[in-house]
């Protein structure tokens, strides 16, 4: 087999956004398109809308605005992958991260997705090296403390999800305590 079931590749859980936000979403595991750094963000949840209603123009045009409007936030080709990737497009997913891919080399967003896809595909050892490459790489200076607690915790369960795969059952209890530790208040993690 390739391991865990292809949902458990991508939902892992936001590091901002613990149930008790009072995000109200459609997925139950708390991972919806506006969770995480993207929660209150009605444009993101908007362009989610017009990619799953096949509008992919809109999509691009909402989250081209919506980066306009917020900087910080990863390029909208690297949101529209997430999207992709939330929606389970991951051949759409994958093709919009290798077109950006040279030109956005140094953000750390795209080897998290990058490793996300890894993990997706039952490529652990893939997405262990992505998710290292994250932590190599300087974070954007205009980020904000809540996205750098997010990318730590997606890299967590990134790093839960393959010690898990592995059969590594010590270290993915360690890993899950460190999470819980960061995120006391989500009963999900407890």
């Amino acid at each position: 087999g390739r391991g865990a079931p292809i949902e458990d590749a991508i939902d892992l859980p936001e590091a901002d956004a613990p149930p008790e936000s009072g995000d109200a979403t459609d997925d139950p595991t708390g991972n919806s398109p506006a969770g995480g750094e993207y929660n209150g963000l009605t444009e993101y949840q908007a362009a989610f809308d017009a990619l799953r209603e096949g509008d992919l123009e809109t999509c691009r045009r909402k989250l081209r605005e919506l980066y306009a409007q917020r900087p910080n936030l990863p390029p909208p080709q690297m949101m529209l992958a997430r999207l992709l990737l939330t929606n389970r497009q991951f051949a759409s997913a994958r093709a919009t991260l290798e077109e950006i891919a040279d030109a956005q080399h140094d953000h750390p967003y795209l080897y998290l997705l990058f490793g996300k896809l890894a993990l997706a595909d039952g490529h652990v050892t893939d997405a262990a090296i992505h998710f290292e490459k994250v932590k190599a790489l300087k974070l954007p200076e205009n980020w904000t403390e809540s996205q750098t607690k997010h990318l730590a915790g997606q890299l967590l369960a990134g790093e839960i999800a393959i010690a898990e795969r592995r059969g590594k059952w010590d270290d993915a209890a360690r890993l899950y305590q460190q999470q819980i530790t960061a995120q006391p208040k989500n009963a999900i993690l407890r």
